[in-house]
């Protein structure tokens, strides 16, 4: 067949598809192969739908609106230099017209989306689309997919592009490395690469049939296909580069040219092929590696100009001492030579005068590095783990974690920070299969976006996720109070072309609440309920459902106290959830422990059965304590649930901070030793527990912390709290995000210890010296692992501007720890296609959900651990819908993981899974919910990053190469016995036969 025979076929084969249901798989595919899609009129049907856009009606900007835009002189300026794009047989008329569209789509797109900022180059993609596409359909494509594959080349500054460049100097150096090395040598980078990356070659190449084929593919693949087309492009032009890498200038020209030099068709092929040998894991970790080796250069350079530095002082001061010295000498001799009483006593006065110079200048040097060595920094971070900032967000404040568009990566609510409007920064995809892919080429989380403007009467004073109505998709609990109760309103996630907004209604709140009420689920159906207190005689159960019902109980006991701590999930290992509350009886604090059975599940809490817990003697004692949100875990690795409560007893917290756990089997409290100064901090400072700066804001604990996660995956739950650091004044300097590491019960005490440490290598913004919120938070994307290791989220304060902002901090753990990561899914659908746009419900908080693990520690002793899955919803305790069990050093299976869900009879809902593989992340699908054998486990491996793996792999193949070395010495000499017997055994039949 010829070619136009190809594309007749093709083009046959893409109208049936289009015609048949349109799988998408397929149309991919189309993309692909060779020809792409081949002309404009089958452009226009595809693009939409393989970019996963529906048609919707866009907002109209005025002239006006579009002018105020700072980026719109800059854009008509491009625009206007567009005419080597415009086809040649246009008139000016026409021309101008184009560039009218132009000028409108591309601003219109920049106020569509305010946080990416325009670059030259975007409005040669903004024509493309326009003149295939164009220009309502254009703007839907491209706003459907610049978050995923243009937001890293419009961030404010060109880092994270040129980041991004250097994987082709990875790819092509794991290629060709020679050709790798002279391209270095010259001092080349892969800067000259950036028109064909920013613009996806359609500022470089001069047919636009060429370009719209690229279009095509990239459209179709992973946003890194780019990476891969470039460095085809090089590899195809081996020879020439080779043969002009000794001039820089000649070089530099040479790698420009190079797209226009060679058929397009070819380039995709070898692209396609290149994708295939090196998948996108791969290309990753080969960026990850050239990026730590370039670190370690850089890390060396600094040390060799700080030793030079250094130096230099030393010959410095050297010389003004030898100066000094000579000035004595000098006037030594003086002094003898005149032999006078006035001379000597010009001298003691000139040598006084030095002296006290030398004095004054050594307390100024003594003042100077007193001044640069203040400060909490320190240089030791848990574990020696050291942290980068990965983004900066002013003017937020934490909300919530939850997985909005249910594609396994945590996404974060924010709140502005008058509290008005709901923000949301939604990591991008990081799934990545061929001709499937959406993966994400930002390495931080993308700025946050508006996700709610409800217009509520008061301020938001907290947020919480979970599925109200269950329909599998993350709904939000939002609660506003000016000083009063709290009003509680709903806003349900839509699913389909909405999936990502909410639908509140502000004239219908749910209820009104005297404290925070309890986001749980009480009838053991995975659909989130409220309970709380709407007055001091009065409860109230919001059962979550299709059809909502509530249910209003009188209550004569004691009253919530303000604070609103409360708490769902088992404390005595039943699997059934128990209910704990913070109330206040007599003015005095107490914890209220509802125990539920089976006989308690379809209905309200038995408050016959309520316990009060009275506090530690230390807080009942204390004039006016101040009480930390409580939280729930296994501290002490037996197993089962403690409640850990941070306090103090003190104003201020200094010299007062406790931190107490309670026992729930022995019903005691215990005492927790804490070292509290930080390793290696500055020992001018005292240290304490933070309390929260200002009232206003999201309703938080009211000590900064506590977030609770094994943070250095030893196999003990960690704990996150803020830390005041004081130098002799009445108030603190300040406060830190610190992590309370745990140390295990202490054989000379028999109490656990834990040890503080701060955060090596966090900064907090300039002028924020108060930290107010923080949590644990697993980005997936970073550097040094895949996922699995803890990062922490910090909110601080500018009190002097009132403003807060939001930072995330990413953890470079130095141990090689192991771990096992378990998230259980609502169980309300059995697979993705029985769930709302096809997707498992990944990341839906589910409240009441507990797990447990049993294995083999390193010494041959059973390892066991036990946690709890959405705990808490009040104060803003921003836990994730998942939980990490650290298994330490010792890569062993684990021999058991337990999941479990509230059950609604006596016959329990435990699921077991043997024989699990470390560094994993289980999914596991409750579905259906009674019948647990049915429940389904998907298990996701983390790529193997550590070298212990790669050490233990090269021991086996040294044994087994040794072995079949002895194997094969020895099968030699057994056959050279063997012709020596056969000869011996010769000769003794010829002497016996004379």
């Amino acid at each position: 067949m010829d070619c136009n025979e190809v594309k007749a076929y093709k083009r046959s084969q893409i109208f049936e598809s289009l015609e048949n249901g349109c799988d998408v798989r397929y149309l991919r595919e189309f993309c692909i192969t060779t020809f792409g899609l081949m002309d404009n009129e089958i452009r226009r049907r595809v693009w939409p739908i393989i970019t996963g856009v529906e048609s919707k009606s866009e907002v109209c900007y005025s002239e006006d609106v579009l002018t105020t835009h700072h980026s719109y002189h800059q854009v008509e300026l491009d625009v206007n230099r567009l005419d080597s794009l415009l086809p040649p047989d246009l008139d000016s008329a026409e021309k101008d017209e184009i560039r009218a569209v132009m000028m409108r789509l591309t601003v219109s797109l920049l106020l569509d989306n305010p946080h990416l900022h325009y670059y030259q180059g975007f409005h040669d993609i903004c024509y493309i689309f326009l003149s295939v596409l164009g220009e309502n359909e254009a703007r839907s494509v491209l706003n459907k997919i610049l978050p995923q594959r243009f937001s890293l080349f419009m961030e404010a500054s060109m880092d994270s592009t040129v980041d991004y460049m250097q994987l082709i100097f990875a790819l092509l150096g794991y290629l060709r490395p020679t050709l790798t090395e002279n391209l270095e040598q010259v001092g080349l980078g892969p800067h000259f690469a950036l028109a064909w990356i920013v613009t996806w070659f359609a500022h470089v190449l001069q047919e636009m049939d060429d370009v719209r084929r690229l279009f095509d593919l990239f459209l179709a693949t992973d946003p890194l296909m780019l990476i891969y087309l470039s460095v085809a492009i090089i590899i195809r032009s081996d020879e020439e580069v080779q043969s002009t890498t000794a001039d820089f200038g000649m070089l530099h020209h040479t790698l420009l040219r190079l797209p226009k030099k060679h058929p397009v068709e070819e380039l995709v092929r070898n692209s396609v092929r290149l994708y295939s040998t090196v998948p996108p894991d791969l290309l990753l970790t080969l960026g990850k590696q050239r990026q730590a080796l370039s670190d370690s250069k850089n890390v060396r350079h600094k040390k060799q100009m700080t030793s030079g530095h250094r130096s230099n002082v030393k010959w410095y001061f050297g010389a003004i001492f030898i100066a000094a010295l000579a000035y004595v000498v000098y006037w030594w001799r003086i002094t003898f030579k005149e032999a006078s009483g006035v001379a000597y006593v010009i001298l003691f006065n000139q040598m006084r005068l030095l002296l006290f110079s030398l004095w004054i200048w050594n307390c100024l040097h003594c003042i100077t590095f007193s001044a640069s060595q203040s400060g909490p920094s320190s240089p030791t971070g848990p574990s020696g783990s050291t942290f980068s900032t990965a983004c900066t967000w002013p003017g937020y404040q934490l909300a919530a974690f939850a997985d909005l568009n249910a594609d396994r990566q945590m996404d974060v609510v924010l709140v502005s920070a008058d509290g008005t409007q709901l923000y949301a920064s939604v990591a991008p995809s990081s799934q990545s299969t061929f001709a499937l892919a959406q993966r994400s080429i930002s390495r931080t989380l993308p700025n946050p976006s508006l996700l709610l403007s409800p217009g509520l009467n008061e301020p938001i004073r907290s947020v919480a996720a979970a599925d109200f109505n269950g329909d599998s998709v993350v709904d939000l609990l939002i609660l506003t109070s000016s000083n009063g109760p709290y009003t509680a309103f709903i806003a349900y996630g839509e699913t389909g072309s909405k999936r990502g907004s909410f639908a509140l209604d502000k004239s219908k709140p749910v209820g009104t609440f005297t404290s925070q009420p309890l986001v749980c689920d009480l009838n053991s159906d995975a659909i989130a309920d409220l309970y709380g207190e709407t007055s001091a005689t009065q409860h109230m159960i919001i059962y979550g459902g299709n059809v909502s019902s509530i249910v209003n109980v009188p209550y004569n006991g004691p009253k919530w106290s303000s604070l609103g701590y409360s708490a769902f999930g088992d404390v005595d290992g039943d699997t059934i959830p128990d209910v704990l509350i913070l109330v206040e009886q007599g003015g005095q604090p107490k914890l209220q422990l509802i125990r539920r059975d089976v006989s308690s599940i379809p209905g309200l809490p038995d408050l016959s059965k309520a316990e009060l817990i009275d506090l530690p003697r230390q807080l009942e004692a204390a004039t006016k304590p101040t009480l930390g949100l409580f939280s729930l875990g296994d501290y002490d690795s037996d197993g089962k649930i403690e409640l850990l409560l941070p306090a103090c007893t003190t104003s201020g917290c200094r010299d007062g901070s406790h931190i107490f756990m309670y026992d729930f089997e022995l019903t005691e409290w215990t005492s927790i030793d804490i070292i509290w100064e930080p390793k290696g901090a500055h020992p001018s400072y005292s240290w304490s527990l933070a309390e929260t700066p200002v009232t206003t804001g999201l309703t938080v604990s009211s000590v900064v912390g506590p977030t609770v996660g094994d943070f250095d995956l030893d196999g003990r739950p960690d704990v996150g709290v803020g830390l005041a650091y004081w130098s002799g004044s009445s108030s603190p300097t300040g406060s830190v995000p610190a992590v309370l590491l745990n140390e295990g019960v202490q054989s000379s005490t028999d109490r656990l210890q834990f040890r503080a440490f701060l955060l090596s290598g966090a900064s907090l913004p300039e002028g924020n010296a108060h930290v107010r919120q923080l949590a644990f938070f697993d980005h997936r994307e970073k550097a040094s692992h895949w996922f699995g290791t803890l990062d922490i989220f910090v909110m601080s304060l500018n009190e002097a501007l009132d403003k807060p902002t939001v930072s995330l901090f990413l953890q470079q753990l130095v141990n090689d720890f192991y771990f096992i990561k378990v998230t259980v899914l609502n169980g309300l659908c059995s697979g993705p296609q029985k769930c709302p746009d096809n997707r498992f419900p990944y990341g839906l908080p589910v409240p009441g959900l507990s797990s447990s693990f049993i294995t083999e520690g390193a010494s041959g002793a059973k390892h066991v651990g036990a946690g709890l899955i959405g705990v808490q919803s009040c104060c803003s305790a921003l836990q994730l819908p998942s939980i990490v069990f650290g298994l330490g050093p010792f890569a062993n299976y684990v021999d058991r993981l337990n999941v479990a869900i509230p059950p609604v009879s006596r016959k329990s809902r435990l699921f077991a899974i043997p024989a699990l593989v470390p560094n994993s992340e289980v999914f596991v699908n409750p579905y259906p919910h009674d019948n647990p054998n049915g429940w389904t486990a998907r298990l996701f491996l983390q790529p193997l990053y550590n070298m212990k793996v790669l050490y233990i792999a090269i021991t086996l193949i040294c044994v087994c190469v040794v072995l079949i070395a002895i194997i094969t010495i020895l099968h030699c000499l057994e056959l050279r016995e063997d012709r020596l017997e056969k000869q011996r055994e010769a000769q003794r039949f010829h002497f016996d036969a004379m």
